[in-house]
């Protein structure tokens, strides 16, 4: 059998003048990476030309050129591709790679001689030619008996060297690719059906590779899960044009496009009877959708190229109480209240495991034999000293963890209880400060864990929501007396994908948590993020307000938990109150056939969609959704919990009602904006900058630039916001450094100021100081204005109440200039938005003056907008619709204490 190598650095004219292909049964390409795509682009214009091309990576070809027998055993797709490969009677083998690597490689494979048997394998020395141009050659004459060793193998395993029986296994594979698509797409030539999952946005390389699958699959299914509804058709969630174009030129070619529940299309695939594969390839990019995984596991099949995503419950578990360590410092009620509410859901309830609903020994050994064997040896392989303290406790923790392997997450849960709440033992035991030894090793070890994500466990974490948060989408399910069904307790990102028979119950609802507008993060526009290939806020605001949309309508209830009542958590023009109001005002039926007379809107376009799919979809505003926002009138109750006797007697009853939280002060703030909001900063240092100015009797803002003074003001407002604010901790920090802080945000906000200082003391403030009445949005607060304000829109009164102002007035001959500040910057999705603002304060502010102007400055653009024109009967329309009550019959002034007070931001 006769088997030729060439190996040349890629140049066309050198393999098309140096080398005949026709002369060859089979040619094979080895590239140097999988990265290396301008190799590989030109593979495939070969292939085009002569279908006998193939190619593999180098790692890929060296891995099999000695063909350990475990090798084959373990890769038989691979194998079978070799097999096929080496039974040609003539094969050459084309390496694309440069003259140094091809040095490299003769070094290598020469030695090779020593690791594989002369009986099997018999070769000559490679000789290395240097030719004139850029390219050089690399010739071997090589007898080789691969293809007797693979058929030996193949045999000996699988019990088959025939290619017709080689479908005919009785064990279905399903052979997950993590993380990248498999170069060599014909290794999955012999798949009944391949699936690609998670592929939103194809590169160069992705679209070669899928290329080749259909070349060799007809049965190639690309699953995008996100549902592409509210995205223009023309952009396809695409990046560009040309991806565009790759697309519709793979519809052409009968690939499926399935969007929405992509899992469930392959739980679906795989558990008909009907339609059972004998084998299947599972392509998913990121490998985190524990339903996949959980479906394959519970299957026992074999997983390739990946790792599990979480190490196990018990796992998790151990984290939880790290972290929670680390916040409490010392063993408390709070901590015990925690672990009871967790036993409470967990005791003699039906628990999801993490993996799949069985057995948890059959799960736990793998995981925990996982972490104490290959966490150990990657412990000491990255030069941890085996015998230090901290090493020597962290093993016999996880040593601990592996003797558990059996134990219920319930009865670790009491063992934890019961050291740390044992009355008989000493306050200082010894086992309960062994425990909490162990604990806190192990919570300084986990940071150099493999994959582990410092950003996702911040202070302040909660045990329960630690919990949830690391078992992903795991249910928690509990059966009590008092309530007749099961239920389930979760977070609004686990169920985005599913629909329940049972009681939803979303917790802690605020605006952070149900769909809202997010605001544009600093630097980052809209247009830019595009660029950079990131969803856009537009993308992610109509994608979470879908998911919530879905779940009402595929859920038979929904019940929607807020801390504290409506008027700060939820307000009128929040997400779930206009697809109520949109339902309302429709007249809104269940079935799906008077769905055509909808409006065309978001709402009209997620019902079709959603009622052409689920025969559950349905919308009954009192029936089905259930909002509590009182707060609990009990005085006993203080912040977070109230009696710790009678929380222990139910403890998820409590917890359901009124949700408790726990608020961890940071040991120290610095400069950095972990706990401050870039707005935040901007605007409190404005309005530092003129209670300064308003202390001048006379002089001019034009002054103050060119002395530097703005300068020394904005410097010393940051530094003074940040101090009053030291101990504040919000609710969603933004992850900014205190470098980023420093170099960009400070630097960038300061130049900002004085541009805006700059082009006021060119305009509206070009006189001297005295002349003006400067009022910033901190002072501007009236009697009257608590009151409500009027606003007439033709032969309609509204009254409202305003928790907004705008950030600074300037007064000045009778004549009012209201100015309001956005740290953002203004494009052409926020302009209409704008603009109704503007016309608002107009409204409001003119009794103040016989003549009002308003308009905005925009920091990241350092420009003034001002309103443009605008017809007042769309703003009565838009009202009509978000408020048609009010717009229609006038608003009155709400009794004390109401928790019905509408805000300026619900009136656009």
């Amino acid at each position: 059998m006769g088997l030729e190598f060439k190996f040349c650095g890629f140049d066309e004219d050198v393999v098309k003048k140096s080398y005949d292909l026709a002369e060859y049964d089979r040619i094979l390409y080895i590239l140097p990476t999988a990265s290396n795509k301008k190799a590989l682009i030109k593979t495939h214009q070969y292939r085009k030309s002569n279908k006998k091309i193939d190619f593999m990576t180098w790692h890929e070809f060296k891995d099999f050129i000695i063909l350990p027998e475990k090798r084959i055993a373990d890769d038989l797709q691979q194998a079978w591709f070799l097999y096929k490969s080496f039974s040609e009677n003539n094969l050459a083998f084309f390496g694309i790679d440069s003259f140094r690597d091809l040095t490299v490689f003769a070094e290598n494979f020469n030695n090779f001689r020593s690791e594989i048997s002369e009986e099997n394998i018999g070769f000559c020395d490679l000789e290395l030619e240097e030719s004139d141009n850029v390219t050089s050659i690399l010739r071997l004459d090589w007898q080789i008996k691969t293809a007797d060793i693979l058929g030996k193998v193949l045999k000996k395993y699988y019990g088959f060297l025939d290619e017709n029986n080689f479908t005919d296994l009785q064990e279905v594979h399903y052979d997950i690719f993590s993380g990248k698509l498999p170069l060599n797409s014909c290794f999955l030539s012999f798949y009944d059906e391949i699936i690609i999952v998670n592929q939103f946005q194809f590169s160069k390389l992705d679209k070669f590779i899928v290329s080749e699958m259909k070349e060799n699959n007809e049965k190639v299914t690309l699953l995008l899960q996100m549902p592409e509804i509210w995205y223009d058709k023309e952009r396809m969630m695409m990046k560009d044009k040309t991806d565009l174009a790759t697309v519709k030129s793979f519809k052409t070619k009968n690939i499926n496009f399935k969007t929405g529940k992509g899992e469930l299309e392959i739980w679906n695939s795989f558990a008909s009877e009907s339609d059972k594969f004998k084998a299947a390839a599972i392509i998913d990019n990121s490998f985190k959708n524990s339903f996949i995984s959980g479906f394959l596991n519970e299957k026992k099949v074999r997983i390739k190229n990946t790792e599990p995503a979480e190490a196990g419950l018990i796992y998790n578990i151990l984290f939880c109480f790290s972290e929670l360590l680390r916040s409490t410092a010392t063993v408390n009620d709070k901590l015990v209240f925690e672990m009871n509410s967790i036993l409470s859901v967990l005791n003699n309830s039906s628990f999801i495991k993490y993996y799949f609903d069985n057995d948890v020994s059959e799960l736990e050994p793998y995981f925990v034999d996982k972490i104490y064997h290959e966490q150990i040896i990657y412990f000491e392989e990255d030069n941890c000293p085996d015998d230090t303290e901290s090493w020597k406790k962290l093993k016999e923790i996880l040593l601990f963890v592996k003797k558990m392997r059996y134990f219920s997450v319930e009865e670790f849960l009491e063992f934890i209880i019961n050291i740390l709440m044992n009355e008989e033992a000493e306050s200082d035991s010894e086992e309960k400060n062994t425990i909490l030894t162990l604990l806190n090793d192990f919570r300084d070890s986990v940071r150099f864990m493999p994959g582990f994500d410092k950003s996702k466990f911040g202070r302040g974490y909660r045990f329960i929501d630690v919990f949830l948060k690391l078992t992903g989408e795991t249910a928690i399910y509990r059966k009590t007396d008092k309530i007749d069904k099961d239920f389930m307790i979760t977070h609004l990102d686990d169920v985005r994908n599913r629909s329940f028979d049972v009681p939803v119950f979303i917790m802690n609802a605020n605006e952070n948590v149900l769909p809202s507008s997010p605001k544009p993060q600093f630097l980052l526009n809209e247009t830019q993020r595009k660029q950079l290939g990131l969803a856009t806020y537009e993308d992610k605001r109509k994608r979470e307000r879908y998911y919530f949309f879905r779940l009402i309508l595929n859920s038979k209830n929904v019940n929607i938990y807020a801390v504290e009542d409506i008027e700060k958590n939820i307000f009128a023009g929040s997400f779930f109150e206009e697809a109520l109001m949109w339902a309302k005002s429709e007249n809104l039926a269940a079935e799906s056939e008077q769905t055509e007379e909808l409006p065309d809107n978001h709402y009209s376009k997620w019902w079709k969609a959603i009622a052409g799919v689920s025969p559950k979809c349905r919308f009954s505003e009192k029936e089905d959704l259930v909002i509590p926002f009182e707060k609990p009138n009990d005085k006993k109750i203080p912040f977070t919990f109230y009696s710790f006797k009678e929380i222990l007697k139910d403890p998820i009853a409590y917890y359901l009602q009124y949700r408790v939280r726990m608020k961890v002060q940071p040991e120290e703030a610095d400069n950095s904006l972990n706990i401050r909001k870039t707005g935040i900063i901007f605007h409190e240092t404005m309005n530092f900058f003129w209670k300064k100015v308003n202390r001048l009797k006379s002089g001019t803002l034009r002054n103050l630039i060119e002395n530097g003074i703005v300068e020394q003001w904005a410097k010393e407002g940051v530094n003074f916001v940040i101090e009053k604010n030291k101990k504040t901790c919000f609710s969603i920090p933004l992850n900014y450094s205190k470098k980023y802080f420093d170099k960009i945000f400070l630097p960038f906000m300061i130049a900002g100021i004085k541009e805006f200082l700059k082009q006021l003391a060119d305009g509206f403030l070009s006189g001297d100081l005295s002349e003006y009445e400067i009022i910033p949005e901190a002072e501007f607060i009236t009697a009257e204005e608590k009151k409500g304000f009027a606003i007439s829109l033709d032969n309609t009164d509204l009254k409202a109440v305003f928790s907004g102002k705008a950030d600074l007035i300037l007064k000045k001959n009778n004549f009012l200039y209201v100015i309001d500040y956005k740290v953002s910057n203004s494009d052409k999705f926020n302009d209409k938005i704008m603009n109704r603002q503007l016309v608002i304060y107009k409204e409001l502010y003119k009794k103040e003056s016989s003549e009002t102007d308003s308009s905005f400055y925009f920091l990241m653009d350092r420009t003034f907008k001002s309103e443009n024109t605008f017809d007042r009967e769309t703003l009565k329309d838009d009202l009509n619709k978000i408020l048609p009550d009010i717009a229609e019959n006038g608003y009155r002034v709400p009794e004390k204490n109401s928790a019905k007070n509408i805000y300026w931001s619900d009136l656009y």
